[in-house]
């Protein structure tokens, strides 16, 4: 066995390596209400963690379980948590993190329990809303002179297109290693990430080489909106005192927070000042 290992060893020195990695996950979106507050609950869960690689300040690696709630006018982060399924049932679901703590379990047929935010605990009920597929696709490269590569890459979709994702996701990860000389810090990372989403929209933020960029996308064309696209009529003079320190750029997103535009103020108009110059395509 030894010797088995120490050929290999050679082997790998001499012509080094390719570990490829193949990680899916599920995304969800959960409508919920604490007492009558209504929140929305986005998870991102994997089945399995991804193993080997090493996050860094530039470098993020998924983590087994992360999302974000919207709750009363405010976006809370988590990274810890809990979700089981009975067969196709979910049976219960947490999120934690320092600031809040979703707890439900499966009573009857519906998601009961509570919800803390900031050290107040409400009752709360949660229906899912949504669920995607989500592919992630790593490799960890080393070459015979030493220098080592990693990368992750993903994509979202819904579960009957699987296949056709699955094949473009590989397709275009072939072409990507093919320029890996090129990669800031011979890493590089492409990673979606579902920000909020409605019945006509949904904004979708990607992380890639330590910047984020987000956009919101039509649901019925699946192409992206620009900011005129969202509003009636960008000429508004009402409309354009509104948006006048808000730091408008291309990056931004909507959601139940308002319209954010990912500057370094990342500034968000609340949805109330919005809501009367916005178009039929946003749904908000």
């Amino acid at each position: 066995m030894r010797a088995f290992f120490g050929i290999l060893f050679i082997a790998a020195s001499l012509f080094g390596y390719e570990i490829n990695h193949e990680n899916w996950a599920k995304f969800y979106k959960f409508s919920g209400d604490a007492n009558g507050v209504k929140f929305e609950v986005y998870m991102n869960y994997f089945k399995d963690e991804f193993e080997n690689f090493k996050q860094t300040k530039s470098f993020k690696v998924p983590p087994k379980i992360s999302g974000h709630i919207f709750f009363d006018g405010a976006k809370y982060d988590y990274e810890k948590g809990s979700f089981e399924q009975n067969g196709s049932e979910i049976s219960s679901l947490n999120a934690i993190s320092d600031k809040i703590n979703l707890d439900v379990k499966n009573e009857n047929g519906e998601l009961k329990g509570k919800i803390i935010v900031k050290n107040k605990a409400y009752n709360a009920t949660v229906k899912e809303e949504k669920e995607y597929e989500i592919l992630n696709i790593g490799i960890q490269m080393t070459e015979s002179n030493g220098t080592r590569y990693e990368a992750i890459t993903n994509d979202i979709f819904a579960k009957d297109s699987a296949k056709k994702y699955k094949n473009k996701l590989l397709a275009e990860f072939y072409d990507l290693k093919s320029e890996r000389k090129k990669w800031p810090n011979s890493q590089y990372e492409n990673l979606k990430n579902i920000y909020y989403i409605n019945d006509k929209i949904k904004s979708v933020c990607t992380y890639k080489n330590a910047k984020t960029n987000c956009e919101v996308i039509s649901l019925a064309t699946n192409k992206k909106l620009k900011l005129k696209q969202i509003f009636k009529d960008m000429n508004n003079e009402h409309l354009k005192a509104v948006l006048a320190t808000a730091g408008v750029s291309d990056n931004f997103v909507l959601s139940p927070l308002g319209l954010t535009f990912l500057n370094e103020e990342q500034i968000s108009v609340p949805l109330e000042e919005l809501r009367p110059y916005f178009s039929d395509e946003v749904g908000l």
